[in-house]
């Protein structure tokens, strides 16, 4: 009579020989699970009636692999380490876990990066879970990454980026106040620094009380917190300085102290580089900043009302949520610049370039002059 077929999936570690049923694997379709991988497969046909049996199957399979999936990382390595020119910084990489099939290789970047936020660049040979910072990070910031990579895909996790890099080099006239070399927490009030070359130093907490800076590159120096009263900046680079906090003035108002107010400190035009600067949560209420360059600047939550900034290059500078009341930013260069959420009564925009400027949520804005 005509025999009845049925139908068997069957796994062997050869391919060869050693065939083994598996179990309920009798459709014309099978998913293949883990504990196929390494192995072969085939498929088996068994006819069979009153008269007897016969088997016809298939070719072996190739080998059985694993199914791939690209790498995740969850979790973030974290840096530790005083980060001065010549020191060491160190990435823990204990909270990151990383997974996929295959297995991953996981391998180690520090990168470098000018504003701490974008631009990151790899920095040759600098692959290990240590790094020495060298003068050439020098008011740059940096970063470690772990690359994970495998035959589906890769991914990458960064940890956040460290505080900027300051450097060793103490100048001479600085040596004796700063010692250590940083110049932290210093007593430096009314010394005279005119024209000196002083890149990424520490000033933090520092008292600076009338302290001649004139003419001095101080790009990427940190002031944060720094008493500032009177501090001559004629003419000095201040590009990517750390400000935030800084006491630039006594001068009281409603009975508590202006953070920040750089009323009676010299900045005058052109001369005034704040390319980059964190200026945030500072009072500048009523400065000078005519022409100054602020491209890149961190102005959120400033005090500037009655702020002269005719002329200024304020290009991607972030001044969210800033007080601009009556400021004068006639003919100031506002591209890509961030209002959002900043308070604009009666501001002077007249002939100022506002390209790609972010206005969302910001105050006052029937009331600007355009």
């Amino acid at each position: 009579p005509t025999p009845t077929v049925t139908y068997q999936w069957q796994v062997s570690d050869s391919g060869t020989t050693g065939w083994t049923d598996i179990t309920n694997a009798d459709q014309l379709s099978f998913t293949l699970t883990s504990s196929q991988v390494t192995k072969y497969m085939r498929f088996t046909m068994h006819a069979t009636n009153t008269a007897g049996s016969t088997d016809t199957s298939s070719t072996a399979t190739t080998v059985i692999a694993a199914a791939t999936t690209t790498p995740q990382a969850t979790g973030v390595p974290t840096v530790s380490g005083t980060t001065t020119a010549g020191q060491v910084v160190t990435a823990d990489i204990t909270p990151v876990t990383v997974t996929g099939v295959p297995t991953p290789t996981v391998t180690y970047q520090w990168q470098v990066s000018d504003s701490g936020t974008t631009g990151w660049t790899d920095i040759t040979n600098a692959d290990q879970l240590s790094f020495t910072l060298t003068s050439s990070q020098v008011t740059k910031y940096v970063r470690f990454t772990m690359h994970a990579t495998n035959t589906a895909g890769s991914t990458d996790t960064s940890s956040t980026a460290t505080n900027q890099i300051v450097s060793t080099d103490i100048p001479a006239q600085l040596a004796s106040e700063c010692p250590s070399g940083s110049c932290a927490g210093s007593n430096l009030s009314g010394q005279s620094f005119v024209g000196l070359d002083l890149p990424g130093i520490d000033f933090a907490g520092a008292n600076v009380d009338g302290t001649n800076f004139n003419r001095a590159n101080l790009r990427g120096a940190n002031f944060a917190g720094a008493n500032m009263v009177g501090t001559q900046l004629r003419g000095t680079n201040l590009r990517g300085a750390n400000l935030r906090g800084a006491k630039l003035s006594q001068r009281t108002k409603k009975k508590f102290l202006e953070r920040g107010n750089i009323v009676t400190t010299r900045f005058l035009g052109t001369a005034a580089n704040l390319r980059g600067a964190n200026l945030r949560d500072a009072n500048l209420a009523r400065a000078n900043l005519a022409g100054a360059d602020l491209r890149g600047a961190n102005l959120r939550h400033t005090n500037a009302r009655f702020v002269d900034l005719r002329s200024a290059n304020l290009s991607n500078a972030n001044l969210s949520g800033a007080a601009l009341y009556k400021s004068d930013l006639r003919n100031a260069n506002a591209t890509r610049t961030s209002f959002v959420g900043a308070h604009m009564f009666s501001a002077n925009l007249r002939s100022t370039v506002t390209t790609c400027a972010d206005f969302s949520q910001a105050t006052g804005l029937r009331t600007v002059t355009w």
